[in-house]
């Protein structure tokens, strides 16, 4: 039938596309990333799919890192010796990280689990590495950091726009339609203790999730220079990006968004000696004209937000320690602890956190979880596979920190600090709707930082090794 082949075709579409032009694949992909969930589990199920051939229609945005990555090698080949990219830490360190995930899925007792947790945790890695051999080897387009910062703020735009109909219209009715399989019974994680209504994930997979990802977008939207809006217009866009970001009752993606602000105004007086958030101007007659209208629409709509919901019960069972599920964390965190002591050389990818129930129950073992997103990384790839990810993350912090005057390592580091921090409390960093944003920012940073943008590396070299008058 022509609806089920329709998912092959579209991969391999976006596939060769991406190969062709990579640079326009990579806006393709960030702009729609955020309607994954959507795609997959809505428009999947409201036509019929199954198997084979909802699993490619899943397999859209690896089409597209395949096609940019792919893009990259042929670059690379094609590229005369002297051009090539010489070894650097940061992507030295990125190949060991992806070696070191690959010997953990042979180890790993269940290969079709592991291997799906490779695919979450490392194809933004490799997507990373391919820009960077992009940028050194030809040289990226100028434009590409602002379309792809307003490529990320419109889907999250479209998601947060998303939620209000998501729990005010659909309610727990949508969720248990499209969110759980027939016979189950819906995720706790939907549901707050004291809540009135469910939580938003307006277009993603859950709410931690589609917290993290507007945390990300409203530290883009932080920095007039990143995205090139007026200040009024970003004023706008964080009225529906915040207030989705409150219906989603993410306390990880709370605690991110804090961080991340935090941090870009610190980077920001460091480099400039001011911040870019521009507060100041609040206080002449214009800027009030211009932007109250904005503020006092969020904070009527938070009113609304915060009565309708109970809010103020979930935030008073979370303070007191009462609510279940931020109870627990403590507690798991050191269940995981003791699971790594035990077998601190790991035990195989896809054994602990989210992805170890992506295709049921792990054998006739219990899943190994943790909220804490480090420990269960060590629980699979032991103690050095976890060591070994710091000094990558830490590499890539030390090379951004040397382009600090620039808006995008500042917008690079705060994501970095902020999701870095969420992950203590939630391990959101296994789901590729998030960490493949939060790579391709670092990587538009380091292009940034060594000088990648509008450069083709093959021209210069070959011009400087001309002979003179040819």
């Amino acid at each position: 039938m022509l609806v089920d082949a329709a998912p092959f075709i579209l991969a391999v579409s976006l596939f060769v596309f991406a190969a062709r032009r990579p640079e326009q694949g990579l806006v393709v992909l960030l702009a729609a990333l955020p309607l994954n969930a959507f795609v997959i589990l809505v428009i999947g199920d409201v036509v019929g799919l199954t198997g084979l051939p909802r699993v490619a229609l899943a397999a859209w945005h690896d089409a597209l890192v395949g096609g940019i990555a792919v893009a990259a090698g042929v670059a690379l080949v094609r590229a005369p010796r002297p051009t090539r990219p010489r070894a650097r830490l940061v992507e030295a360190l990125a190949l060991a990280v992806m070696a070191l995930g690959a010997v953990y899925v042979v180890v790993a007792p269940y290969i079709l689990t592991a291997l799906y947790a490779y695919r979450a945790l490392y194809e933004p890695v490799l997507l990373m590495l391919a820009l960077l051999v992009l940028a050194h080897v030809r040289g990226l387009a100028g434009w590409l950091p602002r379309r792809a910062a307003l490529a990320m703020v419109g889907g999250g735009l479209i998601a947060a726009l998303a939620a209000w109909p998501q729990v005010y219209l659909g309610g727990f009715h949508y969720l248990d339609v499209f969110y759980h399989e027939p016979g189950d019974t819906l995720n706790a994680a939907y549901v707050g203790t004291a809540l009135a209504q469910p939580r938003a994930v307006g277009t993603f997979f859950a709410p931690n999730e589609f917290g993290a990802y507007l945390a990300v977008v409203v530290g883009i939207l932080a920095q007039s220079r990143i995205t090139g809006l007026r200040s009024v217009i970003r004023a706008w866009l964080l009225v529906p990006i915040l207030l989705a970001l409150v219906l989603s009752f993410s306390r990880s993606g709370w605690v991110t968004t804090a961080v991340i602000l935090v941090v870009t105004s610190v980077l920001a007086v460091r480099a400039h000696g001011r911040p870019d958030l521009r507060l100041a101007a609040l206080r002449t007659g214009r800027a009030i004209a211009s932007y109250g209208p904005p503020i006092a629409t969020g904070l009527v709509l938070l009113v609304a937000v915060v009565l309708s919901s109970h809010a103020n019960d979930f935030l008073d069972r979370t303070i007191s320690g009462t609510e279940p599920s931020a109870g627990g964390r403590p507690q798991s965190a050191v269940e995981g602890a003791k699971t790594v002591s035990a077998n601190p050389l790991g035990v195989g990818l896809g054994m602990a956190g989210p992805k170890s129930t992506r295709f049921g129950e792990v054998g006739d073992k219990p899943v190994l979880a943790s909220e804490t997103w480090y420990v269960a990384y060590a629980m699979q790839v032991g103690i050095g596979g976890l060591l070994l990810l710091l000094a990558f993350v830490a590499a890539m912090a030390r090379e951004l920190w040397r382009g600090v005057r620039h808006p995008w390592p500042i917008l690079a580091l705060a994501v970095m600090a902020g999701l870095g921090t969420g992950a203590v409390f939630i391990p959101v960093l296994d789901d590729p709707n998030v960490e493949t944003p939060l790579f391709a920012i670092i990587a538009l940073a380091l292009v940034v930082v060594r000088g990648g943008l509008g450069r083709p590396a093959i021209r210069e070299a070959t011009a400087a090794a001309a002979p003179a008058g040819t």
